[in-house]
């Protein structure tokens, strides 16, 4: 009886030690690979505003795309605001009167203020923060050095914005020139002895590239900034779960890539007050595109898994309109999607 039970007593040691040698082997939870969802991509939502026939002209050398073989998809998802962080976010920025609270269409519920200095909208549950001040001057008083316009820009969004320190990473600096035209206010793209706007975009620590909404001139991070480090517009879209899938995906090489560039979609015009949907469909006579940027494209916020595509940028001739617009244009760039 007793030799049964020594039988039966080691057994259990055993089997009860199999079962932990097995869990000790196993990853956690947490430090699973993401689920790519297939190892095919879902072709990027790229809406087209102009619906005539344009020309593309490319002035891209080989050895200025360098960018490599392939590429992971963007897993990521957008964070609601609290309204108790909306409120810290509001005095941080010296909003201490109640805010006015609405709701959008397409936004859903927005906290907004505003005082005789600023402007402050924050859309909790798209989690979107957008600041501007009411007045500006065009005069350069000071001019800070790139770095130091990095840091404040990098500074303004973690400490006014509440951002976490490692969320986001510098992606790049654009010089603009304001100008005060009859129908407004305008930005173009000027040298940085010309400029008189500083526009500086972030991207999410986790992404390879840069990542883009529908808008190019819209991403999830960015500040404009005066020389003299004066914050004139700031915008933040609060992104979680930042990370690329396991799985990599074949881009377009050069020649793939000058094969396809007719297929391009113009999503914007900038330099001046264009409309897509104002230009008549034969007006524009060609496009020379003379930059191309690998990003991922944030095409639908309730997506989950996001492509990774060329922003084409370069000068557009348009009949009757002015001589210096710069285009954008988006092409997917997964060969084979």
């Amino acid at each position: 009886m007793k030799k049964a039970i020594k039988i039966i007593f080691f057994t259990l040691l055993l089997v009860f030690g199999l079962v932990l040698f097995y869990i000790s082997l196993r990853k956690p939870e947490s430090e699973k690979p993401i689920d790519d969802r297939s190892k095919s991509l879902p072709s990027p939502v790229i809406s087209e505003h102009f619906k005539g026939p344009y020309k593309i002209e490319l002035n891209i050398d080989k050895e200025d795309f360098n960018f490599p073989p392939v590429s992971p998809a963007l897993n990521l998802q957008i964070s609601k605001i609290s309204e108790k962080k909306a409120r810290e976010i509001a005095v941080n920025l010296d909003f201490n009167s109640e805010p006015t609270v609405f709701d959008d269409q397409f936004d859903g519920t927005v906290y907004f203020w505003k005082n005789d200095k600023a402007t402050l909208l924050i859309s909790i549950d798209i989690g979107k923060i957008k600041y501007s001040i009411n007045t500006f001057s065009v005069t350069v008083e000071e001019q800070l050095t790139d770095e130091r316009i990095k840091t404040k820009t990098y500074d303004f969004l973690t400490e006014k914005f509440l951002l976490s320190p490692d969320e986001i990473r510098y992606s790049s600096l654009t010089y603009f020139k304001i100008q005060e035209e009859v129908s407004g206010v305008g930005l173009k793209k000027a040298t940085k002895d010309s400029a008189n706007l500083y526009r500086v975009v972030f991207t999410p620590q986790s992404s390879q590239f840069e990542l883009l909404a529908t808008d190019p001139l819209d991403p999830p991070y960015w500040v404009d900034i005066f020389p003299n480090g004066d914050v004139y517009h700031a915008e933040a879209t609060l992104l979680t779960n930042v990370s690329e899938t396991v799985t990599k995906y074949e881009l377009l090489g050069f020649d793939d890539f000058k094969m396809s560039a007719d297929d391009a979609i113009l999503i914007g015009v900038s330099g001046g007050y264009v409309s897509l949907t104002d230009i008549p469909e034969t007006a524009i006579k060609l496009i020379t595109i003379d930059n191309v940027k690998l990003a991922y494209l944030l095409d639908d916020p309730k997506s989950k898994i996001y492509s990774p595509v060329f922003l084409l940028t370069g000068s557009i001739e348009i009949f009757d309109y002015p001589d210096d617009l710069q285009a954008e244009l988006y092409l997917p760039a997964i060969k084979n999607p």
